[in-house]
Order: structure tokens, then C-alpha cells, then sequence
């Protein structure tokens, strides 16, 4: 097994934890930054997603030491009433 198909399975894990009801898509990167003396790995992640409020982005883990979100960037990409959302149009 390599041994990035642990990162691999937790980074599937994560998008699938995505509510559909609010959530228009997303992607997630990782870029590996070396190794702690320990043996473990040092990755750098930048999960990037899109919903339809903006109240609604949060970091869930599961288990373990999933890190923290260190900066929480929001903007408005559509104001337009032509789009779908799960308040209105339900």
C-alpha cells in the first residue's frame, strides 16, 4: 500500500461529509511539506468550497488530529435570484 492512501481515503472522507442540501461543490489539495521526528508527515491542505448561505462553512473531524482551519476566507460569488438554493427553492 503507498503511503499516501491513508491521506487519500481521509481527504474522500472529508468531501463526502459535505451537507448537499447547502453545498454547490468544492475541491481539496494537499501539498506535502516533510517529516517530523517523530516519522509523521507535515501536509499542508487547502480545502476550497462553495455554498448557498455563507453561515454555513465549518471543520468537522472525526478523530485524531485533524488540525485546524487557520484562516477563513468569504466572498460573494452570485447575487442573482436565478440560481438555486435550499431556502427558497425547495
Amino acid at each position: 500500500m503507498s503511503p499516501y492512501t491513508p491521506v487519500l481515503l481521509h481527504l474522500l472522507l472529508l468531501v463526502s461529509l459535505a451537507s448537499a442540501g447547502h453545498f454547490y461543490g468544492g475541491s481539496m489539495s494537499f501539498t506535502p511539506k516533510g517529516r517530523n521526528a517523530d516519522g509523521t508527515f507535515k501536509v499542508d491542505f487547502r480545502y476550497k468550497n462553495t455554498h448557498d448561505w455563507c453561515g454555513y462553512a465549518y471543520w468537522y473531524c472525526s478523530s485524531g488530529n485533524c488540525g485546524s482551519s487557520i484562516e477563513d476566507v468569504r466572498g460573494t460569488i452570485d447575487t442573482s435570484s436565478r440560481g438555486r438554493s435550499a431556502f427558497y427553492n425547495q
